[in-house]
């Protein structure tokens, strides 16, 4: 199958964050998202496979790179910062909303390894997310 996914970068505390934005094939109307980033021990295209299912299951995904990992800007590079990581949650809601197809009613957030528990403070603060993965 091939890949539907376009690159995006988006703007997060005076850094460029990159990633994908997956959609799935053959849907017309706003579709639910997912938003993913990656934890301390991988980096986002590592992930490409949970997109792609999601994707296929009928969801838009938002996979992207922490500030100071992989293709995001930022220093220090690999540099962990969670307080910076939920502000990129943030960000990101805020670009994959502004996106066409979007259902910004069906938001969830997804993370795994150390962004799990950075996910768990942007669903508990962000009254946008509907669901935390």
């Amino acid at each position: 199958m091939a890949e539907n996914f376009e690159q995006v970068e988006f703007e997060s505390e005076g850094a460029t964050l990159r990633g994908r934005l997956y959609r799935p094939s053959n849907v017309t109307a706003d579709v639910p998202v997912v938003i993913m980033a990656h934890g301390f021990s991988v980096l986002a295209a590592w992930l490409d496979d949970y997109a792609t299912d999601f994707a296929q299951a009928g969801f838009a995904v938002l996979l992207f790179d922490h500030r100071n990992f992989g293709e995001s800007d930022g220093t220090t590079r690999y540099g962990f910062d969670t307080l910076l990581q939920i502000r990129g949650y943030r960000d990101a809601i805020n670009f994959v909303a502004s996106q066409r197809g979007i259902d910004q009613q069906k938001i969830a957030v997804w993370g795994e390894s150390a962004t799990s528990l950075v996910v768990q403070f942007i669903g508990v603060f962000d009254d946008r997310v509907r669901a935390v993965i």
